[in-house]
């Protein structure tokens, strides 16, 4: 199955399977960053148009947008993305 999804003006395929996880909402529960249910972008995509929003390692996400305030540590040593509801500190 594809989605599509319009990311800082960019539009990018959603994907259910293989590529980087792409990290929504509904991936934070209880601070904690869950895969269950998660949506993926191609490895271009993550590399090159969406380059300023890679996750690492230890990150910490909060959303900005929708419910705000909703926090949760990246703990995974896969790199992932964020859409735009959510910023990020590097630690």
């Amino acid at each position: 199955m594809e989605q599509h999804l319009k990311q800082e003006e960019v539009l990018i395929q959603i994907e259910t399977h293989g590529g980087v996880p792409f990290i929504r909402a509904v991936n934070i529960i209880n601070s904690k960053v869950e895969l269950d249910n998660i949506l993926y972008i191609r490895r271009d995509i993550h590399n090159k148009k969406l380059k300023k929003t890679k996750l690492k390692e230890n990150d910490v996400l909060f959303s900005i947008a929708g419910t705000v305030g909703r926090c949760g540590i990246y703990p995974y040593k896969d790199e992932a993305n964020i859409n735009q509801a959510y910023s990020y500190i590097k630690i």
